[in-house]
């Protein structure tokens, strides 16, 4: 009889820890960094000039060319077609990686893409003021996202462009959702290879 029922409760026990493996490795998962989206232009593709209104900023209420005003700088171009839950600590950990690499001439702005401008100033102002974000924080009309423009994946919420001598070093794409904080740290990794910064 007792070896019965140890027989009914194996495939239980199997069951349970069958589960709590899959608990595990799908807590470990989300950790994880996300698959990137390919999304910006190409590395060694040349970054198009174009204006933007800036909302924050020194240059606050005027249309400026940051690529221009940028010149050969190494630069982080953040592009927000969409609002990420982590946006605000991913800006400030661009703001601390380039206050750090200004000593290379690094600078970093981001843009967002929208044609609803009812939006752009009250979204980038309380942005910049909850999150204490010191990136001039600008916006663009959905024309420079498309192929013969800046090439953004429709689905890319946030899309990084690196670049210096207005020449693309790399692009990373990431949906709604997607910047985990795994995905942070691995992004100010790259970040400071590409400012040379010194550990």
């Amino acid at each position: 009889m007792r070896s019965h029922h140890r027989l009914r409760r194996l495939p239980l026990l199997r069951v349970l820890l069958i589960c709590v493996g899959l608990n595990f490795a799908s807590l470990h998962a989300s950790d994880a960094p996300r698959e990137r989206l390919k999304s910006g232009l190409e590395a060694g593709a040349a970054v198009q000039a174009f204006f933007v209104r800036a909302v924050t900023g020194p240059l606050k209420n005027r249309s400026v060319c940051y690529v221009c005003r940028n010149g050969d700088r190494p630069v982080v171009m953040v592009f927000f077609q969409g609002i990420d839950p982590n946006a605000v600590k991913f800006m400030k950990m661009i703001d601390h990686i380039t206050d750090a690499g200004r000593v290379n001439g690094a600078r970093c702005f981001g843009v967002l893409v929208t044609d609803d401008s009812g939006m752009v100033v009250p979204t980038l102002q309380t942005l910049a003021f909850d999150g204490q974000i010191e990136m001039p924080l600008t916006a663009a009309t959905t024309a420079i996202s498309g192929p013969s423009a800046h090439r953004l994946h429709p689905d890319a919420a946030t899309t990084i462009v690196l670049y210096r001598q207005q020449k693309v070093v790399a692009s990373f794409g990431y949906r709604r959702g997607d910047l985990l904080d795994a995905e942070i740290d691995r992004m100010q990794r790259e970040l400071e290879a590409f400012l040379e910064i010194a550990k």
